[in-house]
């Protein structure tokens, strides 16, 4: 199972100048997705929802240059530090990754709600292992087997990724948040 979803971070990072002080409280986490342009979040999120997509074929310069200037006005809005910044980043790239892979999912006969049901009882070292290592064994079984447990259908090779993809998004989304909120 091939996810590319810490390649576009790391590319879009990348992008990304430095800020000053580090954001204080979760809230302020969703700025760069409610300032991002539609029209580049459309982009990415569709880009980000199809599982294996080389990260250099995830939207284009305009809708990297977008998230720029929506990181940008909410650096400069909150007093954000780098830390922020990239809390910020992998939030809002772990968000439309969730976005894209939902609409996937349901072209493929998955509920997304029923994903997020079953990711979120996972125990906090599975959801961490979901974050640090993607692409092992042990994840694939947390994924596969979270899915079995609230009645997802995981009897292809296609849903079986869209359901990992699902999960590494969310359990990215998550620790972005956390970090987000602890400093």
């Amino acid at each position: 199972m091939t996810l590319n979803w810490m390649a576009a971070a790391l590319g879009l990072a990348a992008m990304i100048g430095t800020a000053p002080a580090r954001a204080a409280d979760v809230a302020t986490a969703e700025c760069v997705r409610a300032n991002l342009d539609a029209a580049a979040a459309a982009t990415l999120s569709e880009g980000m929802g199809e599982p294996d997509t080389d990260s250099d074929a995830i939207g284009s310069d305009a809708a990297y240059d977008k998230v720029d200037e929506a990181i940008t006005l909410c650096r400069e809005k909150h007093g954000w530090s780098d830390d922020a910044v990239e809390d910020a980043l992998i939030y809002v790239i772990s968000t439309l990754g969730v976005e894209g892979v939902s609409a996937m999912m349901q072209s493929a006969g998955l509920d997304p709600l029923l994903a997020a049901k079953a990711y979120g009882a996972l125990p906090a070292e599975d959801v961490a292992l979901l974050s640090n290592d993607p692409e092992s064994e042990r994840v694939a079984s947390i994924v596969l087997g979270a899915a079995a447990d609230v009645g997802l259908p995981s009897d292809t090779e296609r849903r079986q990724q869209l359901l990992a993809s699902y999960a590494s998004y969310t359990a990215q989304k998550i620790d972005a948040l956390q970090s987000f909120g602890g400093h």
